[in-house]
C-alpha cells in the first residue's frame, strides 16, 4: 500500500539542509565560512565559488544581514520584524538594488566640503551580506592598521621595529578615499 503525501511549502522559507542540520544558529554559516577561507587560501577555486555560491543563497545568510542593517540604522528609521523578514528573502547580491542613494555634502571646518552617502536598509544589507565574504577571503598584512586593530596595532609594530633597530618608517594614507 502507497500513500502519497503532498504538502504545500513556501519554497522562499524553507532552508534545503533543513533545521536539524545547524542545531545552533550560525552554526552552519561559520562552517560555510571557514569553508571558503580555507579553500581560498588552498588556492581551490572553483571549492571557493561553490560554496560562496552556498553562503549568498542561504536564508540564514540573508536574514542576518538585514537584521544587522536594521540595526545599524537610525531608530526612527528602523523596519519592524516583519518587513526586514521581507527585506531578507528579497535579496539578490547578484541583481544588486534599485534603491535610492542620499549624497549629502559635509562642510568641513576649512570650508571644503566631502561628500557623505547615506544608504537605506537594502543597499546595508547587502554590504552585511558580503562583509563576511571579503574577511574570509581577503589577504591583509599586519601593516594594514586600519583594518588590523587600529592606531594602537600600528603603535606596537612602530615600536617594535624601533626595538629591532629600525630608524626609519612610513605613514601612508590615501586622501579622499571612502
Amino acid at each position: 500500500m502507497t500513500t502519497d503525501y503532498t504538502f504545500a511549502v513556501d519554497r522562499t522559507t524553507v532552508d534545503p539542509w533543513g533545521p536539524t542540520h545547524f542545531p545552533t544558529p550560525g552554526r552552519r554559516l561559520r562552517r560555510l565560512l571557514r569553508n571558503i577561507q580555507t579553500a581560498h587560501h588552498s588556492g581551490l577555486i572553483r571549492r571557493r565559488d561553490h560554496f560562496t555560491r552556498l553562503y549568498l543563497c542561504s536564508t540564514e545568510a540573508r536574514i542576518l544581514a538585514a537584521q544587522e542593517a536594521n540595526r545599524a540604522l537610525e531608530p526612527w528609521k528602523r523596519l519592524s520584524a516583519e518587513k526586514v523578514t521581507e527585506l531578507a528573502h528579497g535579496l539578490d547580491p547578484w541583481r544588486g538594488s534599485q534603491e535610492l542613494v542620499q549624497v549629502r555634502f559635509k562642510v568641513k571646518p576649512n570650508g571644503d566640503s566631502r561628500p557623505t552617502v547615506e544608504f537605506g536598509p537594502e543597499h546595508r544589507a547587502l554590504q552585511y551580506l558580503v562583509v563576511p565574504l571579503l574577511r574570509a577571503t581577503a589577504s591583509l598584512t599586519t601593516d594594514q592598521s586600519g583594518t588590523r586593530g587600529g592606531t594602537h596595532a600600528a603603535l606596537s609594530r612602530a615600536a617594535s621595529g624601533m626595538k629591532k633597530g629600525f630608524r626609519w618608517g612610513f605613514h601612508i594614507d590615501i586622501k579622499n578615499c571612502f
